[in-house]
């Protein structure tokens, strides 16, 4: 028996030795890809590994905090603590602080907003005249948004007389209350009417801003020299109204999370024995508020202030014009003035004089403070929103203790708002000011703090601002190249991270009844970071420990947990519309999607596992084909072995021992072609895993050789007589090429289809492959951790795919070229008819066509579906990709037809012709 097959071998050798080919091929591609993906795998491993944990593990929010799509996709957004003020009790976080397993429960209670002036002042001194008046005008522009919203704040005007002036009778309002100029008559004329109350901090000339100064006396009427001028000087005051957001957390719960307390530039850090001190100041009492102040503003805002000359007619007038409306009219009717200076302040510039202010305790009493709610959305797409307008009553900005009736807000505060404003107004306790105030203990620079993997961060809210980057090309050149970043719009669409930190032991100086009556005293904490003890990576006992945590959380408390170690931001597209203001911009932003790292942790390994599996399964394809081929290519010989009493055991330990030593001799050659390989690229293969090339390829062959040595089995010995295809159909008369070749192949309908489901494979790998890359981009590898893991892994991939490919494509040769051997006495007779070299190339590639395009179809099909199913949509390059990998599928197929229209050259047909 062994003679017999190494007879068979040495005799058949052309086709042993291509299907030794085949074999040395698949093994040795399978072992040099599965050392590089061992190794990308460890590589993974390891980025898992350094990137899976981030500040906290479980994020603890109030119920219906969270979008619908956080709800339907896995996702936290960004931004969102700017949406929460309150919601968990105190009660609820020393619960969860006193859980067995949580290492740190760090809690942020947002308080809200506070508005504080700041004043810059601008000397007008040198450009007076010897004129007896003069009025200047003042225009305050707010530019924002990267220089896209550009708002008219508060005009006012700078009247300068050289007769006195002083403070004139009747209701003291404004600055400077009535302020009247003695004239040469002696009358007592009013020139800096008092403000009018106006139901909007945005509009109305009650708005104005008005200073009036007399040379005389150096004066402005105040009945004081105001501060920032030198005597004898006269100028303009320009307030800027900035917002601060005011937080407070738990001291030591924070220094153990995040690090903060290792950023402090001034002063020292809270303590959590910090606590509201009641002083005395100017007569009556005040709260100290100890805060912890950001020294970075992340705000976009910067105010152009143009001062402008009026000619003297208009300023003759001023003292005749006793109402707002009156001067207002003047200003306007007045020829335009000249242009005596252009001044620029920046938000840096009046933020740092606030820190200074704030160090120094000169600050004003809070009276009032403002919370905002979460925005809400409209969804357009699988990943893209649109937030929905909101319209706050102006009642919003009402103050009792200003004379205009409102608060002097944010001119941001005009613009289009996304968050419903809710303000909270302190009470005065008879002539005794029990309001709060802010006294800062220190600086910090959220800059300093310690950085984590960008693979992995979260939304860091309480010190970085949220990142909205343009999304198309349009956005891009609108917002010149940069990100979007907040202004001072208290209900804008982006807010930035509290400036202000204190403890929780402030909490009821913004929320008890005497104070506050509408603060929130009851579950002030908006949300709860928790980090948990015993994690050290990626491995299931650490993940178990996680899930166990947040399980005890949701079950005692009923709040919202969101497990959120082993995350990874993922864009999310933002479509904010336009307004009167600013045009439409598309952003992205980075919201989080939870528990990313398992899922490519799982999927690369179980991407690793298909495309190697995929190699062996078209090889076994590739090589059954062969051994079928071969034994109907040995029916009478094998037919004339059975007549002659050979058992069915040994007709089929002869196939499989023929199969079984190509195997062995494809094994050991494709293991020292795989360690040549491996030297070559500069990769180490361990002589233990060039090894497994030889159970590899004898698992090869014995799959492949199993169903034609158990058809040999039941070989009856009439078979030596039949022909060795099936006959075509006498209705079937081919009028072209085309339908000749595909009759040709309906002949042997078997072979086709195991060429067609080989060249299947491959596209459906390609298809899937690729489609995951494009089609995946908000799932897996739309994350910036999966998208670093995809580069890692992405050149293996492809090169197992087309290693998939060429197989195929020699099993389709394959395929072609037995259909050739069965069929040369009929292409010889084609020949002797007329046929030319170039006819019958064309039936053979056409042939090769049809296989082809069967199988890429089927394969483009099959991968088309499996990743719209993964992916949960069905984008146009997803369709462009699939029809990309089916005409490369159609390429290699015809391509590999070439090989065996070359052997029509050596077709023998005189030989064949006497044979018939």
């Amino acid at each position: 028996m062994l003679r017999l097959i190494g007879s068979e071998l040495w005799g058949r050798r052309e086709r042993s030795l291509a299907l030794l080919a085949g074999i040395v091929l698949a093994c040795a591609s399978f072992v040099v890809l599965t050392a590089t993906a061992q190794t990308e795998q460890l590589g993974v491993h390891g980025t898992i590994a350094r990137t899976f944990r981030s500040s906290y593990d479980i994020l603890v929010r109030p119920h219906g905090t969270e979008t619908p799509l956080e709800r339907s996709q896995g996702l936290v957004r960004n931004n969102y603590q700017s949406g929460i003020f309150g919601g968990i009790t105190m009660a609820q976080y020393q619960q969860i602080a006193r859980m067995t397993g949580v290492q740190v429960a760090a809690p942020i209670a947002m308080i809200g907003y506070v508005l504080q002036p700041v004043q810059f002042n601008i000397d007008l001194t040198p450009f007076l005249t010897r004129a007896p008046r003069q009025l200047f005008t003042v225009k305050i522009t707010r530019t924002t948004d990267r220089g896209l919203v550009h708002l008219t704040d508060k005009t006012g005007y700078v009247y300068v007389t050289k007769r006195p002036i002083g403070s004139g009778t009747g209701q003291v309002a404004g600055r400077y209350g009535n302020i009247t100029e003695q004239l040469a008559s002696g009358r007592n004329a009013p020139v800096c009417p008092q403000f009018m109350t106006t139901p909007s901090p945005f509009k109305g000339v009650e708005r104005q801003d008005v200073v009036c100064w007399s040379r005389q006396t150096g004066s402005d009427g105040s009945g004081w020299q105001y501060t920032g001028f030198r005597h004898g000087h006269v100028g303009a005051y320009i307030d800027w109204s900035y917002p601060f957001l005011l937080a407070a957390v738990d001291p030591t719960a924070e220094a153990k999370l995040d690090g903060v307390s290792r950023t402090i530039v001034d002063g020292r850090y809270l303590r959590s024995s910090d606590m509201p001190t009641v002083v005395s100041y100017q007569g009556a009492g005040r709260i100290n508020v100890p805060v912890l102040v950001s020294t970075r503003p992340y705000i976009d805002d910067q105010n152009q202030v143009t001062i402008s000359e009026l000619g003297t007619a208009a300023a003759q007038t001023i003292p005749h014009s006793p109402t707002p409306r009156r001067v207002a009219r003047v200003i306007a009717t007045a020829s335009p003035g000249m242009v005596v200076q252009r001044r620029s302040f920046g938000v840096g510039q009046a933020y740092q004089r606030l820190l200074a202010a704030i160090s120094h305790q000169q600050i004003a009493v809070i009276q009032s403070y403002w919370s905002s709610g979460p925005t809400r959305y409209r969804q357009l797409g699988a990943r893209e929103l649109a937030p929905l307008p909101v319209r706050n009553p102006l009642s919003v900005w009402r103050s009792d203790y200003e004379s205009t009736g409102v608060v002097d807000a944010p001119i941001d505060s005009e613009l289009t708002g996304y968050r419903p404003l809710r303000r909270h107004v302190g009470l005065l306790a008879g002539n005794t000011i029990q309001l709060p105030t802010l006294k800062a203990v220190g600086q910090f620079d959220p800059a300093r703090l310690p950085g984590f993997s960008p693979l992995s961060q979260l939304p860091q809210e309480t010190y970085s601002p949220p990142v909205a980057a343009p999304a198309d090309a349009r956005t891009r050149a609108l917002l010149h190249g940069q990100n979007l970043l907040p202004d001072s719009n208290l209900t804008g669409y982006l807010q930035p991270p509290p400036l202000l930190l204190t403890d929780l032991n402030s909490l009821p100086a913004f929320s008890e009844s005497t104070v506050f009556p509408n603060g929130n005293s009851t579950d002030p904490i908006s949300v709860i970071r928790v980090r948990v003890a015993g994690v050290h990576g990626p491995d299931p006992l650490s993940r178990e420990r996680v899930r166990l945590v947040a399980q005890r959380i949701a079950q005692a408390t009923g709040l919202r947990v969101d497990i959120t170690i082993g995350s990874s931001p993922t864009p999310v597209r933002i479509d904010l519309p336009a307004t009167p203001h600013r045009p439409a911009l598309e952003l992205s932003e980075g919201w989080v999607k939870k528990g990313v790292s398992i899922s490519i942790l799982h999927a690369v390994d179980r991407k690793s596992q298909i495309l190697l599996g995929l190699i062996l399964v078209v090889g076994v394809l590739f090589l059954t084909n062969a051994a079928s081929a071969s034994v109907r290519a040995r029916r009478t010989e094998l037919g004339v072995l059975a007549a002659v009493g050979w058992s069915r055991l040994s007709l089929f330990t002869v196939v499989i021992g023929e199969l079984a030593a190509i195997g062995l001799a494809g094994g050991v050659t494709g293991a020292l072609l795989a360690l040549a390989v491996s030297a070559a690229l500069g990769d180490h293969l361990a002589l233990t895993t060039a090894a497994v090339a030889v159970p590899a390829a004898l698992a090869i062959s014995a799959a492949a050789g199993l169903i034609p040595a158990l058809q040999t089995c039941t070989l009856e010995p009439v078979a030596a007589v039949r022909p060795p295809v099936l006959e075509a159909g006498r209705a079937w008369h081919a009028r072209s090429i085309s339908q000749l070749s595909l009759i040709n192949l309906l002949r042997a309908p078997g072979r086709s289809l195991l060429g067609a489901l080989s060249l299947a494979i491959g596209v459906f790998a390609l298809t899937v492959l690729i489609g995951a890359t494009i089609a995946f981009k908000n799932l897996l590898v739309g994350t910036l951790l999966g998208g670093a893991v995809s580069l890692q892994v992405s050149s293996s991939d492809y090169a197992a795919v087309a290693i998939i490919i060429v197989l195929a494509a020699a099993a389709v040769a394959d395929v072609l070229f037995l259909n050739q051997r069965e069929r040369a006495s009929e292409l010889a007779t084609l020949r002797a008819t007329g046929w030319n070299s170039r006819s019958l190339n064309r039936l053979v590639i056409t042939e090769g066509a049809w296989i082809a395009l069967l199988g890429s179809l089927l394969g483009g099909g099959l991968g088309l579906t499996a990743t719209a199913i993964l992916s949960h949509t069905l984008p146009p390059t997803l369709l462009l990709t699939t029809a990309a990998a089916i005409a490369a599928g159609i390429l290699a197929g015809t391509l590999a037809a070439l090989a065996p229209s070359l052997w029509l050259a050596r077709l023998p047909t005189a030989s064949l012709l006497t044979a018939e």
